[in-house]
């Protein structure tokens, strides 16, 4: 009987235990077949745990140039973010992310991030989540502004010692 017991405790090279129900199932399982709860990907770059709070304030600082996307090893996505950032479109994905990030629990932010964070205080979220909403309603209205005061400087013919 305790031969079994040992024999249960130890898996091979292609197998793993089961995050939710500990069984027995295939290392390349996407969901275990006993209790129907999907597997977090394994790899050693995402083992370590990262801070929310830190992916937070690097989204809302350095979200521009992809500084969160660097932090939780989503490189593809800073990469594309640095080549981007004079369109603000990386500055607007950024801030969704915040939006994102401080709306869902810790667990699914571990399963949509495929990462292992640590959670922060709900103030913290709550003010970053404010701050978003107020920067992504901002954005528009600057961008307008800016836009007219153009169109009214050509009207009235301010640039037209320069042509």
């Amino acid at each position: 009987m305790e031969n079994s017991t040992n024999n249960s405790m130890v898996v091979s090279s292609d197998e793993k235990f089961c995050h939710s129900c500990g069984e027995k199932i295939k290392s390349m399982a996407e969901i275990c077949p006993k209790c129907g709860v999907r597997q977090m990907a394994t790899t050693t770059a995402n083992s370590e745990e990262k801070s929310l709070l830190v992916t937070i304030l690097l989204a809302y600082f350095l979200g521009s140039f992809g500084g969160h996307n660097f932090y939780i090893d989503r490189t593809t996505k800073g990469v594309l973010s640095v080549v981007f950032f004079m369109t603000c479109v990386p500055a607007i994905l950024s801030l969704l992310d915040i939006l994102s990030m401080t709306r869902l629990n810790i667990q699914a932010l571990n399963t949509k991030y495929n990462q292992k964070f640590t959670d922060c205080e709900k103030g913290v979220k709550t003010l970053f989540f404010v701050l978003s909403v107020i920067a992504l309603i901002a954005i528009p209205i600057i961008i307008l502004s800016y836009g007219i005061l153009f169109i009214v400087a050509i009207v009235s013919g301010a640039f037209s010692s320069y042509v």
